[in-house]
């Protein structure tokens, strides 16, 4: 059983920018993706708090595992990233932040699986 399903699993409480978060991830993949001639772009939502609190270590690494996915399965098209507020307000906000994947068709390579994903975060 995971920790996730165990209910061990303990996130950190840590001060940080979620539009920050967002461009580092993206700024990782861009040099992969434009030697693959693909699109990746960013977009945050323009009512984002100016901080949160939360778990930017797992929250990068979820991001980075989605992105990572949508660009293995894509030869043409691109990826578009963004982070929205869901919901203000006391004790905490709730982003949604989404992967999304753009092409004229799913190229699949030999042994890769092909999914769209996208994820909710929540930060206190």
């Amino acid at each position: 059983m995971s920790k996730v399903e165990s209910g061990r699993l303990d996130f950190e409480e840590i001060e940080f920018t979620s539009s920050e978060l967002g461009e580092e991830v993206v700024a990782l993949f861009k040099p992969r993706a434009d030697s693959k001639r693909l699109t990746l772009r960013y977009r945050a939502g323009a009512d984002l708090p100016a901080t949160m609190t939360g778990d930017p270590v797992r929250l990068r690494q979820v991001l980075l595992n989605l992105v990572g996915n949508a660009d293995e399965v894509h030869r043409e098209g691109g990826v578009d990233v963004s982070c929205e507020l869901l919901r203000a307000g006391t004790p905490g906000a709730r982003l949604h932040f989404r992967v999304r994947t753009r092409a004229s068709a799913w190229t699949r390579r030999p042994g890769r699986s092909c999914s769209r994903s996208s994820r909710k975060a929540t930060a206190r």
